[in-house]
């Protein structure tokens, strides 16, 4: 029941994509099919139509001699790619006869086969073959046709003669965030709006408005076309056209890939292009992440794209080049990937598979230990850490109660870290592994225990997890303030006052109960009366877009005990977390504030994982401060008027209003009024 909320920050990964390839292949000069070939057969194919539908066309391939086949389908009024492009639009392998089926066409077109068999002996090629076909009406009136595909553009009409939002999407992009085109383009996507019947020129690398353009080849793509209001509103019936761009021409170009040096954390790449590669690009993946790269993204030219956008690596070369990369895992399968192009506008992927040798280094050693702060030493901790072995360090810091609970889950020390810890930066750790290094925890509970967990690696990634508490002590009393309005001001009062909501809604509380009361019981009472403070039970801070206040239940210390052995075994933890409440501060001569610490939870038992933080807002600038808010008694005693705190340099200048913070962050509501509270009895 109770959530984890450690100190942590979410690592970013960036797409590591790699690629150096095998041996390059000789290419053989290859005769035309006119040549005479000594000793030789002429290869011979036969095209015969099996099937067509709608999106559909398959047929049969039947050779004299075993070959690679390349084939392409042209729609009527395109362009006929030339024989070294088949290859790369489609090839399939041909011993005797193969059945083949392209899909994705239009209806009711004309199409043309064509279709030219490379021998496998010789590579001699076969005479082009052809076969024409027309798709049939599909019943469907969609209102998108392709007109024409490459490896890097689309060319499509969109007939619709009013508005419309239109999208071209990739399908791997889809499939992985668990879409459909339809549910993209009415939640997640945001279309281009566009109105009339219209030719589209989709390019990669090229933008449209202020959208960017990406297609990547061998690749399923929709497009989207949805009938709207003329903004970003879908109103009507959502179109979709799926497509695949054929493989882009593959280079022969010349790249010398060595590997050298090849160590437990590293690897030296020497690279040497011919003159004909225009630029390259160099990275090194585990083989278990290129294998989910290509699962994700469909096919194996997405990892073209991640290599050319990713931004650190061995990028643009154009001239030879060596490089070590560090940072590799021992006992490890790995690629070096290179992908060319060449000065021809083809490209190419080459991929060299090496394993990183076995440990050598002993396990790393680590110092951590957990000390009071000078300043505030009730709510501030410094955590300390040395190891002269550091490579990466790991930090999850949090109560006692919060760790125990990952623990009584039998999740270990070294797993608690790994989820919810954060990583230090380059420069942090060249201090742990200097002069030691100190991370500073603010805005603690005081009287608690807090228990830091650390993970240190090596450069050869070996892990030593080290585990540090310490109990903060308390708050330091003030000089004891003697007053009757210790007495006098307990009973129930109404609050009202303007505020605005997260959503930007202006609301008002009226009249809504809460308790003045020494304490939430006889302990925190007698604690309470030491800092010269009682307490406000029952704080309103939400309310209903229908204008009504959300009855926010209040949990008290007894409750939270009894509920959950996460306060029982805990017990500090139960006077923190339990409200809603704020707090009334009284000094010499019957002064009242309103305090607010950044430490100081108005609650934190919802099971929906949120602490709620009661302190300082200036709305109009954004700004929080842990400001003292005055409050001015009434002559009558009754009312009791919660006002602005207006800093100085202290809070940059601020107008600060008692405000509601979700997670310290987040401004849940914001008084923009004075706050009254009336006496009821």
């Amino acid at each position: 029941m109770r959530k984890l909320s450690l100190l942590w920050a979410l690592l970013v990964s960036a797409l590591f994509v790699v690629g150096c390839g095998p041996e390059t292949p000789d290419t053989p000069n290859k005769p035309t099919p006119d040549d005479p070939i000594p000793g030789g057969v002429t290869p011979e194919i036969t095209l015969t139509e099996v099937a067509v539908t709608f999106d559909s066309f398959t047929f049969e391939v039947t050779s004299n001699v075993e070959g690679e086949l390349g084939y392409a389908v042209v729609a009527e009024g395109n362009t006929t790619p030339k024989i070294d492009e088949l290859f790369a639009l489609n090839s399939a392998e041909v011993s005797d006869s193969l059945e083949l089926t392209v899909s994705e066409l239009n209806d009711n077109t004309s199409y043309t086969l064509v279709a030219i068999l490379r021998a496998k002996e010789d590579g001699t090629l076969s005479a082009p073959a052809k076969l024409q076909f027309t798709t049939p009406d599909d019943g469907v009136e969609n209102p998108i046709v392709i007109n024409e595909i490459t490896y890097n553009t689309v060319n499509f009409t969109i007939n619709i003669a009013g508005d419309y939002l239109f999208q071209c999407i990739d399908k791997a992009y889809l499939e992985h965030n668990g879409q459909t085109p339809e549910s993209y383009i009415n939640t997640l996507g945001i279309g281009i709006p566009e109105k009339g019947v219209q030719t589209y020129e989709w390019v990669d690398g090229l933008t449209y408005g202020s959208y960017d353009m990406h297609l990547r080849e061998d690749s399923e793509y929709y497009i989207i076309a949805a009938i709207s209001d003329g903004k970003q509103n879908v109103t009507g019936d959502v179109f979709v056209k799926p497509f695949r761009t054929p493989k882009r021409p593959v280079s022969e170009a010349g790249m010398t890939i060595e590997l050298k040096d090849i160590s437990s954390t590293s690897v030296t790449i020497a690279t040497t292009p011919d003159g004909t590669v225009a630029e390259y690009y160099v990275w090194v993946e585990t083989q278990a992440n290129i294998a989910y790269y290509v699962q994700v993204g469909g096919s194996e030219s997405f990892l073209n794209s991640l290599i050319k956008n990713a931004n650190s690596g061995s990028w643009h070369l154009t001239q030879a080049n060596e490089q070590t990369w560090g940072g590799l895992t021992p006992d490890t399968d790995y690629y070096c990937l290179v992908y060319l192009m060449d000065n021809k506008g083809s490209d190419m992927m080459q991929k060299v598979e090496f394993r990183t040798s076995g440990k050598t280094l002993a396990d790393p050693k680590a110092d951590v230990t957990i000390t009071a702060a000078e300043k505030d030493p009730h709510k501030t901790l410094n955590i300390n850490i040395f190891s002269e072995d550091a490579a990466t360090v790991r930090v999850a810091f949090n109560t006692a109660a919060d760790i125990q609970e990952q623990r009584n889950n039998d999740i270990s020390d070294a797993d608690i870290v790994r989820s919810f810890g954060y990583d230090l930066s380059a420069e942090d750790v060249e201090a742990v592994r200097t002069s030691g290094f100190t991370l500073v925890s603010e805005e603690l509970w005081p009287d608690t225990e807090y228990v830091a967990i650390v993970s240190v690696k090596n450069v050869e990634q070996t892990e030593v997890v080290v585990c540090a508490s310490f109990t903060t002590p308390k708050k330091a009393l003030p000089q004891r303030v003697e007053s009757e309005l210790f007495e006098k001001l307990q009973g129930k009062w109404l609050v009202s006052y303007d505020l605005i909501q997260v959503n930007g809604v202006a609301v008002s509380i009226k009249d809504a109960e809460v308790t003045i009361a020494a304490g939430a019981d006889d302990k925190s009472a007698k604690e309470y009366r030491d800092y010269n403070r009682m307490v406000i039970l029952g704080w309103p801070f939400d309310v209903t877009s229908q204008g009504e206040l959300k009855e926010i239940p209040y949990y008290s210390p007894a409750d939270l005990l009894d509920s959950s052995s996460y306060w029982r075994n805990y017990e500090s933890l139960a006077y923190r977390d339990y409200g809603p409440k704020i707090f009334l501060e009284i000094g010499e001569g019957d002064t009242i504030t309103i305090p607010s610490e950044k430490n100081h939870y108005l609650y934190n038992w919802g099971s929906d994982g949120y602490v709620l933080y009661f302190f300082g807002a200036d709305y109009n600038s954004k700004k929080s401060a842990p400001a003292t808010f005055p409050v001015t008694l009434s002559e009558d005693g009754n009312t009791l008027t919660i006002g602005a705190h207006h800093s100085g340099a202290e809070f940059d200048y601020g107008v600060y209003r008692p405000s509601v913070f979700r997670n310290m962050t987040e401004m849940w509501s914001v008084a923009t009024s004075d706050i009254v509270l009336k006496r009821v009895e």
